[in-house]
């Protein structure tokens, strides 16, 4: 491995890192600041507010590490395939913690690992690109040897970042990695191994990403 591979490699896990801790970060520090007032306080009314934010604090870290498990590690069910409606829940609670509303559309069947983690990939690249909040729809369709994975975002200013697009469609990027843009460069990352294609589109207030996964004999 070259030096600039080997240097890629670790500024992606360290990115992939940093993504993490910002989506925990909040739900953790809420959950300390909970702890310590526990700690402190004896007045019954405020013990019981601690333990409301502790017990919301709790349940969003879980949410974030949950959807994390399925989107960058090998999360979920055993063997090879995640059912649909277990990747649904998951995702489903992440996005109540945003701006958007979600639109799932997949029938119930054990969907491949890997085409659950491109999708869950995908519904982040999606939130990205609607920063003032609308809606995401998740779709999965099965096809003649192949599962069509589809998620758009509608929302307003709805857009892919320049370093997004050149980064999932194999373009060139003048800029370095960074927090924004990790996300699409391990979709991409993700698409290569499998050896997928994606396609973008982009409307007024609309953008959508869109693969085909091969069937699983």
């Amino acid at each position: 491995m070259s030096e600039e591979a080997a240097a890629r490699e670790l500024a992606t896990a360290a990115l992939l890192s940093s993504r993490l801790c910002h989506d925990l970060i909040s739900p953790v520090g809420a959950l300390a600041n909970g702890l310590e007032v526990l700690a402190e306080e004896t007045d019954a009314e405020m013990r019981g507010i601690a333990m409301d934010l502790i017990n919301n604090s709790a349940q969003q870290a879980s949410i974030k590490l949950q959807f994390a498990r399925f989107a960058y590690g090998a999360g979920g069910s055993a063997g090879d395939a995640i059912d649909t409606t277990e990747a649904e829940k998951v995702v489903r609670a992440y996005i109540e913690s945003t701006k958007a509303e979600l639109v799932w559309k997949a029938p119930t069947i054990a969907a491949p690992k890997d085409a659950v983690k491109l999708l869950l990939n995908f519904v982040m690249i999606g939130l990205d690109a609607i920063p003032y909040g609308g809606k995401i729809e998740a779709t999965l369709e099965e096809e003649p040897g192949a599962l069509q994975i589809i998620v758009s975002a509608t929302g307003k200013k709805a857009r892919f970042s320049d370093v997004t697009r050149a980064l999932l469609t194999d373009g060139p990027v003048e800029d370095p990695l960074n927090p924004r843009s990790i996300q699409a460069y391990y979709a991409a990352l993700i698409s290569r191994a499998l050896g997928l294609k994606l396609n973008l589109s982009e409307g007024e207030e609309q953008v959508a990403i869109c693969a085909r996964f091969p069937a699983v004999s």
